[in-house]
């Protein structure tokens, strides 16, 4: 079994059970850069405390942002565009 963290930032730590059912429910997601954002929130939310509950919220709402997004195709690499960018006319 492994014991170490998948995860260590400096406001949350991710370890390999959490990290396989994250895994398992959320495979479209990009857990790495969830897991990053995660603990910037936290930092600048220092009362607030990396639940389970909190995670699967977070998963959930990441989940829902994903399903509306669009990609385009830049240069060879897929882009995300955002709402923003369609405002701004750069797409």
């Amino acid at each position: 079994m492994n014991l170490f963290p998948v995860f260590r930032g400096r406001m949350v730590e991710i370890g390999p059970e959490t990290h396989a059912f994250l895994k398992e429910h959320y495979p479209e997601l990009d857990l790495r850069s969830e897991y990053l954002s995660i603990d910037a929130w936290l930092w600048a939310h220092p009362r607030r405390l990396p639940t389970r509950r909190f995670l699967v919220n977070w998963m959930n709402k990441a989940r829902r942002l994903e399903a509306k997004a669009e990609y385009v195709m830049s240069d060879g690499v897929r882009c995300r565009v955002t709402a923003a960018d369609r405002g701004r006319g750069r797409v």
